[in-house]
């Protein structure tokens, strides 16, 4: 398989598409394009999407909603897919913001925007030329196996686990597949079409009774895992079928995915993706009681490698063992995750996420952990993971000194990148009193000491003093400055967080200079 998103627009249904953002993943590999309509965020779940599709839509149900909008992109990108081709623009969606735009290229992913104001355009036109794009490079395929690896390869590592593998294999053969061990006692399931609802149990009867075609996969981990083919549709060749079993040893192998292991990795991507079946299923099975996380650690660093976070991830595992945990820790997308039960007195965990900092700080480089507590439901948990992957690395262009950083913390960085976006007449108004500091006398200064007051030294002058390395008094004169220049009391609540948000936005776009 060898389509690129770039092959597609070279059809003449795509021929008069642009490219307004996202040009980084054009060579990104197709295997579909599909129609996604109802975009609602909360309900597409990843059994919703197959990976490396391309898909279309006119965001008829959000097209007013350009931050729905953005949400979509994002989720998108997070299960896998390679790019949207929105149509009826002009139409439907007025315009593309450029928050969309700006979405669009920090993800690499390819957004593509039909003629606009054309209401004659048909999804089937280019439907029908990618499908036959694609079918024509599949009749061409030669090396099943280095396609099958490129394109796992692509997916996000939140999704490369074998059922993702598996639901490759079954769009390419279009025929229900299933992984099952020895004892038949586990099994997963990729089932064609996608809609159908394979029983497990029904599988497993299917494999004992020899009633489908099953291969062995000599895996050196995990020698006795079977591979199976069911359903109607025409089997493939027995050298294919060779090729297909030497594909998913390969995936186990070279990223680690071991089969008894996904279990537990499972139930964290299904309390992330807030998939409450699954997520009943699968802890009752592990016996792992879900309604007792309330708490969520994320690790993240913009320079640590792989190896340093499974060393963190390891040390957080014994760390929390030690302090009689009830717990779950797995890495994904270069962040270590950990969820948490509560001790039953709160001062029992009162310096928790201190104490382990300590342990972790000398494994890679510029560690940061985001610590979300008071989560009541999976629910929660979801939305601080998406919040905190999304907004991390604002937050830390606004609290650089900080190692520990709350739920709140990240939330005020996505509130800042949201004003940000409005544009550059509403940023102005919010930085004026960034610009009366900077017009005044000594204005270089007094910025500096009211941005590490307010947003590193929690208002504390001593501490201000310390970090700027001035004496406490000179602290307080300029502060008194500061006060009589914008006339009024900076260490106020609710005066001081209109000062508060501007020093924050001022260190964001200075950032970026």
């Amino acid at each position: 398989m060898s389509i690129t998103v770039k092959d597609c627009l070279g059809t003449k249904a795509l021929k008069s598409a642009r490219v307004v953002a996202g040009e980084k993943g054009l060579d990104k590999i197709v295997t579909s394009v599909s129609v996604i309509e109802y975009a609602d965020y909360d309900a597409l779940t990843d059994d919703y999407f197959l990976g490396n599709e391309l898909l279309i839509s006119a965001f008829t149900s959000i097209k007013d909603d350009v931050e729905a909008q953005c949400r979509i992109i994002k989720r998108l990108h997070e299960v896998g897919e390679v790019g949207l081709v929105l149509y009826y623009v002009g139409v439907f969606v007025k315009n593309i913001d450029k928050r969309l735009i700006k979405t669009a290229d920090e993800l690499g992913f390819p957004l593509i925007c039909m003629p606009e104001g054309v209401l004659g355009l048909r999804y089937s036109e280019a439907l029908g030329e990618i499908f036959s794009l694609i079918y024509r490079d599949e009749m061409r395929e030669k090396d099943f196996v280095s396609e099958i690896m490129k394109m796992v390869a692509q997916f996000p590592e939140r999704q490369r686990t074998l059922q993702s593998v598996l639901r490759v294999i079954s769009d390419k053969l279009r025929l229900t597949v299933a992984l099952s061990d020895y004892s038949l006692t586990k099994c997963i399931v990729a089932s064609w079409p996608m809609w159908t609802n394979w029983d497990k149990e029904d599988v497993l009867s299917k494999i004992k009774n020899e009633e489908v075609t099953t291969k062995r996969i000599r895996q050196k981990e995990y020698p006795d895992i079977y591979f199976s083919f069911l359903g109607d549709g025409k089997l493939p060749t027995e050298e294919r079928q060779d090729e297909i079993i030497e594909a998913v040893s390969m995936v186990m192998s070279t990223w680690h995915l071991g089969f008894y292991e996904e279990d537990r990795n499972d139930l964290i991507r299904t309390i992330l993706n807030d998939d409450p079946i699954k997520m009943r299923q699968i802890s009752e099975r592990l016996h792992f009681d879900i309604q007792s996380i309330h708490t969520m650690w994320i690790v993240v660093s913009e320079e640590s490698t792989k190896n340093d976070l499974i060393q963190i991830e390891a040390l957080i595992r014994m760390y929390l063992k030690r302090n009689e945990k009830n717990m779950l820790v797995d890495s994904f997308d270069d962040t270590v995750v950990a969820f948490m039960d509560d001790a039953p007195f709160k001062e029992l965990d009162a310096n928790l996420a201190e104490d382990f900092f300590k342990e972790i700080k000398g494994h890679g480089n510029n560690v940061k952990l985001i610590v979300c507590n008071h989560l009541m439901n999976t629910s929660d948990v979801r939305k601080a993971y998406l919040q905190a992957s999304e907004h991390w690395k604002t937050t830390l262009k606004i609290y650089p000194n900080k190692y520990i950083y709350t739920q709140r913390m990240i939330q005020f960085g996505e509130e800042c990148e949201q004003e940000i976006g409005k544009g550059e007449e509403h940023v102005e108004i919010i930085l004026k009193p960034v610009e009366a500091l900077e017009m005044a006398e000594e204005g270089e200064e007094l910025l500096k000491t009211i941005k590490v007051f307010l947003l590193d030294a929690d208002g504390s002058t001593k501490i201000t003093g310390d970090k700027l390395f001035i004496h406490k008094n000179t602290v307080n004169y300029r502060m008194n400055k500061i006060k009589n220049i914008l006339g009024y009391d900076v260490t106020k609540m609710p005066e001081a967080y209109a000062l508060y948000r501007a020093v924050a936005i001022h260190r964001i776009l200075s950032e970026r200079e």
